[in-house]
């Protein structure tokens, strides 16, 4: 007890050493319960977004794979190889007979790529609707508004630098000169009247791919069962349209992609400028923002070339009258005016927007219920083509703001199977009519193949052995004519590339993991298994950056720490001296001057760590109430949503005031040895 009272008797006469050591110590104590408060809960949240999402609890792959799964892809955005599950079937049976295993998901992770229309091709396809129909009134009507599209375009090549898009590649006209000079003539238009569709082959083979606003979009899917898929995964939410029906061949856009790639460019950037206000951001204060009305101001072109005369008519008008400008000024430099906006007048504009300017625009490229054609190629190296319907979109509630958890349409198996010539009924049927028209053997060979469909692979990769059926060039591929639905069944059974399990009790991974070993070794599965965390690739070694970081800054303060109490504490030792020395000539042992040193550095570590303690876990129960805001978009999929909402518990404090005795301690043993080899002659001399 009396070691104590010393302890607080000297802590109070030395207030400012006092008062500087606790403030380290109290620091110290908030950094380390707060730092390892959000990074257990950003690991938890992050664990909950891929698990409820995408990866499930385990992912399998084939044994024979040459990469490990990577669900989000590689850097540079190629998926991995990791070889094809021959029968899924047998598999999925196999690991659902396991106790803790829930469901099994078939999945094929791959990219695709759709080549979007522009305004140049829709219109040619209205003209030529127009003239099969004899509609005159509506021939004459596009036929202006085509010349005009045409107009724009040369207009827009020759000054490409100043109005293209960042992402697009320069084009160069080169030889086309003649060919635009040709689609602007007199002439041409006059031959329009007597020979209209060879008018338009002429321009759709040789114009409509000059046109800016054509894309070429590269898209990432999960082929899988859809209704398994969104019983599984909670989060999975459709948003526009329908889920795709039992035995149909579809595809659902992720939400965020639909918005970002398929809106129209300036629509799409006035939302986003919305949002940073939602966000409680200006437009005086938001560069991105302000970047978003320069380019919507420049390329209003974009605009124009959609609206034809009679609606610029009446759209001049309303428009002049809400910028109180003159109603003679071209519809060009009305527009470029009503897309200069400011926090003042961005809300008005707005809705002014989408209420007279956006019913008279194609909103996107692609809508749901359109057929869009999906290109790949075989791992043998040929392109496939197909056409699939869009039933809708969808998103991960929670996670709709997220580029990482909107990165994926969703499609079923029977296209991804048909793409890449996995074998399917349909396959089955096509390679046995082609056997039967040519009186071929049952089994082809590969030389035999390739000198049927296409010229020799260059390429030293062999196809798979069983997986991949005999491969067809393009153009045979039109040819076969493949249904838009196919047996449910097929869903169960044949190849996938992963798929993802659930657990019961994602707390029993790792004994789960050991079971699925055994069952594959015993029962020859041919897989390979891969945590939710190894699978999530990057996404997962970002937090254990962020942990590194946090520990490397912890590891810093806690040495300047170290320092600051060290050396504190010998310079309060030179100025005790004669007091050590007076209770040493008292009879005080150099083990009784060490507990008192050490008593002193406990019993300030006790009233700064509990009082950094509690500031953490006020802030904490602060940060909780009101949430600590997603600022960019990983930390979206991150947070598992726009805020994170921490909670603390006992052993993050625990471990916070463990961490900060440890130091106090290690800093105290060296001044406290010092001071115990003090003797009463010392004392007397520094006196004298």
């Amino acid at each position: 007890m009396i070691l104590v009272r010393l302890a607080l008797r000297n802590l109070w006469l030395h207030k400012v050493k006092s008062f500087v050591l606790g403030f380290v110590l109290m620091f110290g104590t908030i950094l380390v319960i707060a730092g390892n408060t959000l990074i257990d809960n950003i690991d938890r949240t992050m664990a909950t977004s891929l698990i409820d999402s995408v990866t499930g609890h385990l992912q399998i792959t084939s044994a024979a794979g040459e990469d490990d799964m990577q669900v989000f892809g590689n850097f540079d955005g190629s998926t991995s190889d990791v070889g094809s599950i021959g029968d899924f079937e047998r598999v999925s049976k196999a690991l659902s007979s396991l106790p803790n295993v829930k469901t099994v998901v078939p999945m094929a992770i791959e990219n695709s790529i759709i080549v979007s229309g522009n305004v140049l091709e829709r219109k040619l396809q209205e003209l030529r609707e127009a003239v099969n129909a004899n509609d005159n009134e509506r021939r004459k009507a596009l036929q202006i508004h085509v010349r005009r599209i045409i107009d724009d375009l040369v207009n827009d090549l020759q000054n490409v630098d100043a109005i293209a898009d960042m992402d697009k590649v320069r084009i160069e006209l080169g030889d086309k000169t003649d060919i635009l000079a040709k689609a602007q003539s007199d002439a041409l238009w006059e031959q329009f009247d007597t020979e209209p569709l060879d008018v338009l082959e002429f321009l759709e083979n040789e114009i409509t791919d000059l046109a800016l606003d054509k894309d070429l979009l590269w898209l990432r899917y999960i082929a899988t069962d859809p209704q398994l898929f969104e019983k599984t995964f909670s989060r999975f939410e459709v948003v526009d349209g329908t889920m795709i029906p039992r035995g149909k061949r579809g595809l659902l856009f992720s939400k965020h992609f639909y918005e970002e790639r398929l809106k129209n460019k300036t629509a799409r950037r006035l939302d986003k400028i919305e949002e940073k206000r939602d966000d409680g951001q200006t437009i005086e204060d938001c560069e991105d923002c302000q970047q978003w009305i320069e380019r919507n101001k420049k390329e209003v072109s974009s605009l124009l070339v959609e609206i034809d005369d009679s609606i610029r008519a009446k759209l001049a008008p309303v428009l002049a009258k809400h910028l109180a400008m003159d109603a003679q000024t071209p519809l060009r430099d009305l527009l470029a005016a009503f897309m200069d906006m400011d926090d003042s007048n961005f809300e008005q504009r707005y809705q002014t927007f989408y209420d007279k300017v956006a019913p008279h625009l194609v909103m996107y490229r692609i809508n749901v219920n359109d057929d869009v054609v999906l290109s790949a190629y075989t791992r043998s190296g040929y392109r496939r083509t197909d056409k699939v319907h869009v039933y809708g979109t969808y998103h991960f509630k929670g996670l709709e703001r997220s580029k990482l958890a909107g990165g994926f349409a969703i499609m079923e198996l029977a296209t991804f199977r048909n793409l890449y010539t996995y074998m399917t009924d349909e396959i089955r049927k096509e390679q046995a009519d082609i056997r039967s028209t040519y009186d071929l053997p049952d089994e082809l060979s590969r030389e035999s193949t390739e000198a049927l469909f296409g010229e020799e692979d260059t390429d030293d990769e062999k196809p798979e052995e069983s997986d991949e059926p005999v491969a067809v060039t393009e153009g045979e591929m039109e040819a076969i004519t493949i249904t838009d639905s196919f047996d449910p069944n097929e869903l169960t059974g044949g190849v996938v590339l992963n798929a993802a399990i659930i657990l019961h009790d994602g707390e029993k991974l790792e004994e789960t993991i050991a079971a699925i070993e055994a069952l594959n070794k015993e029962q020859d599965l041919g897989i390979k298994i891969t945590t939710w965390r190894d699978a999530s690739g990057i996404i997962a070694k970002f937090i254990d950056v962020i942990r590194i970081v946090l520990y490397t800054a912890l590891f810093l303060i806690f040495a300047v720490a170290l320092v600051i109490i060290n050396n504190t504490l010998v310079m309060a030792t030179a100025e005790r001296t004669r007091e050590i020395g007076t209770m040493r000539a008292i009879g005080a042992q150099r083990r009784f001057v060490i507990w008192m040193f050490l008593t002193e550095t406990g019993a300030l570590t006790v009233i700064a760590g509990g009082l950094g303690a509690l500031i953490a876990v006020g802030l904490l129960q602060w940060a909780r109430a009101v949430g600590i805001p997603a600022f960019d978009d990983v930390f979206f999929f991150l947070f598992g949503g726009p805020r994170l909402y921490p909670e603390w518990n006992a052993g993050h404090v625990g471990i916070g005031l463990l961490a900060i005795a440890g130091i106090a301690l290690a800093s105290t043993l060296y001044p406290a040895r010092l001071a115990a080899r003090i003797s009463p002659r010392e004392a007397m001399q520094g006196d004298d």
